[in-house]
């Protein structure tokens, strides 16, 4: 199939970090045999970002310029409607002078999905949506007003949802159940698995005889990094792995490490630690927790029906995300018990396997080929 991938979320030499488990899923596309064309505008503020790796690139990429008007409320109006437009605007010059050829459309979050129908429904290639927090599908609804948003979604020909909690969410804005799939986020497991910690640790210039928490995400209130911080705060024999970046400023002697990597670098970071800790608010099916459970992580996470369904307690504890206390317990528990740690680690990589990257993939494709066969 000739796949045509819209988003604002991949990664570009001016953002490393951007959607790389978008695009790790794309390279698995190519890997089957598929010709991929990814349209992710940029921001004109990017340009004045410096360039970096971000790795290798199978796909076609084009990153047209757009001018972004944010996404602010003013009275009863959301400049991202302005936004929208000239993201619409891009996709629509770069699908033209390149004459791109495609049988189907992919799209990672509703937004890119709306984006899709607007730029390039007219010509009736089907378009698949790929939806994660249900958080998310709320806060589209408020970049539009509700019966837009629900004319647009319904105007798309697929949704691939994370877990069946936003498979519900989808039927809840009129979406038929017919036109919904539930294929949980994936890990690659050849890169994602457990390897040696002295020698990482060496190469990171990490302590040896410390106990090494290690969060990922962006440092963002939801997800909780500060509550993680405060929940280690004077335990000397912890320190701390911060893989992201964000508004939040993370400052303490018990970091070791904080900063935004590209997609290569994240599987060796987290077999530096011991525990991995997540004190999320909401999710659809987060994968930094599958990534860590691959590496054979002990988990300690948010007691909300988006983690039960991915952990149990065979490798993870879950709290009240809000609870720093229970946080800490949690921590000290496993820091001081390395057998039950060990036991833990290894249910949490056998449970991986269940995220197998390589099995998502093929659903997704063999569902794409089913709408383009209609």
């Amino acid at each position: 199939m000739r796949i045509l991938v819209i988003t604002i979320d991949y990664p570009s030499p001016r953002n490393i970090t951007r959607g790389i488990f978008l695009y790790r899923l794309v390279q698995k596309f190519v890997d089957y045999g598929h010709q991929v064309t990814v349209i992710s505008p940029e921001s004109i503020l990017d340009l004045f970002k410096s360039k970096n790796y971000y790795g290798h690139e199978k796909a076609d990429v084009y990153r047209p310029i757009f001018f972004s008007f944010g996404a602010k409320k003013i009275g009863s109006y959301n400049t991202y409607s302005l936004t929208h437009l000239a993201l619409v605007a891009a996709v629509r010059r770069t699908e033209k002078k390149y004459n791109l050829m495609y049988d189907v459309v992919y799209c990672k979050f509703i937004r890119n999905g709306i984006l899709a129908i607007d730029a390039i429904k007219k010509y009736q290639k089907p378009v698949i949506v790929d939806v994660g927090e249900n958080q998310l599908l709320d806060l589209t609804v408020k970049w539009f007003t509700y019966s837009r948003f629900i004319d647009l979604v319904n105007r798309m020909d697929g949704f691939i949802a994370v877990s069946d909690q936003v498979k519900e969410k989808l039927h809840n804005f009129k979406i038929r159940k017919e036109k919904i799939i539930v294929a949980p986020n994936g890990v690659d497991c050849l890169q994602f698995r457990k390897l040696d910690k002295i020698s990482l640790r060496e190469k990171f210039n990490f302590p040896q005889d410390k106990i090494i928490i290690a969060f990922t995400g962006n440092f963002i209130e939801s997800k909780g990094p500060d509550r993680l911080l405060m929940a280690i705060e004077g335990l000397n024999n912890i320190k701390a792995i911060f893989i992201g970046g964000g508004p939040i400023d993370l400052i303490s002697n018990q970091i070791v490490f904080k900063q935004r990597v590209p997609a290569f670098s994240v599987h060796e970071l987290l077999n530096c630690a011991d525990i991995f800790v997540l004190p999320t608010l909401h999710e659809g099916n987060n994968n930094s927790i599958i990534e860590a459970m691959a590496c054979g992580l002990p988990i300690i996470s948010s007691d909300i029906p988006e983690v039960r369904s991915q952990c149990d307690p065979s490798f993870s504890i879950l709290v009240n995300p809000m609870d720093v206390s229970a946080i800490r317990n949690s921590i000290i528990k496993l820091a001081t018990n390395a057998a039950l740690r060990e036991k833990m680690s290894a249910n949490a990589m056998a449970h991986s396997k269940r995220y197998d990257l390589n099995k998502r993939s093929k659903t997704i494709l063999e569902f794409m080929k089913s709408l383009v066969e209609l």
